[in-house]
């Protein structure tokens, strides 16, 4: 499937702002309040999640 540009330009938008690390969770009891946008990655441990947020976010610590 090919990337249109506005595909791009709002994905740019999306991670343009200000983005804060709250929490890791293993529990869906354990989750954020609902209040704010939220982007969430699963999978198991050590396969990259971090890395991706962090490279998504152009930031090298966001996520450890």
């Amino acid at each position: 499937m090919a990337e249109k540009p506005d595909d791009l330009a709002a994905a740019t938008r999306l991670f343009a702002g200000q983005c804060d690390f709250l929490k890791g969770v293993v529990d869906m009891a354990r989750l954020p309040h609902d209040d704010r946008l939220e982007i969430a990655f699963d999978g198991r441990p050590h396969v990259g999640q971090s890395s991706l947020l962090n490279a998504l976010l152009r930031r090298k610590a966001l996520a450890r």
